[in-house]
């Protein structure tokens, strides 16, 4: 199906067209003074490597958008192949603590909850955000991480998870 709408775009058109952009799949973690919170984002980007930044774009109506907010520190949990029931207990699957009985979580020192066996771990600080709309953009400085560049990421497409597509 082609979507043609040079004059106007509505919602349709607009969502039918992000579907098609594929993402890799993470989880933002926030523990600290906020009891863990969780959520499946795909809206991450790099900004910067000097320094390293990156940018996250989330409902400012949600619990991690609204902690966020607040600045502080959060981990971006960058999701492997084999982790899609993780990603849906945090999409929406599982509600507030009980999201983090899926997966193995530490809690390390003073940082954020980190998912033992995620592909990757990027340790952020917020530095700025910039509301719009329904969504606000965190912009973060990366101030730790870990990756195993071996791994295959959970990637989502089109309403759907690429997993074994990709091996």
């Amino acid at each position: 199906m082609v979507i043609d709408q040079t004059e106007h775009v509505d919602d349709a058109g607009f969502k039918a067209a992000m579907q098609s952009l594929a993402a890799t799949v993470t989880v933002v973690a926030i523990g600290g003074e906020h009891l863990p919170l969780g959520m499946s984002v795909t809206a991450v980007m790099s900004l910067s490597a000097t320094p390293p930044t990156v940018v996250v774009s989330l409902n400012r109506e949600s619990s991690v958008g609204r902690a966020l907010c607040e600045g502080g520190s959060f981990s971006i949990n960058l999701l492997s192949h084999d982790q899609r029931t993780v990603c849906e207990a945090f999409g929406g699957g599982c509600t507030g603590a009980d999201k983090f009985q899926h997966g193995t979580w530490t809690y390390e020192d003073d940082r954020a909850p980190v998912l033992t066996d995620a592909l990757g771990t990027l340790f952020c600080r917020v530095e700025k955000r910039v509301e719009y709309a329904s969504h606000a953009l965190v912009v973060s400085t990366i101030t730790g991480l870990r990756v195993d560049t071996a791994r295959t990421p959970l990637i989502y497409l089109k309403r759907d998870f690429l997993c074994e597509q990709i091996q």
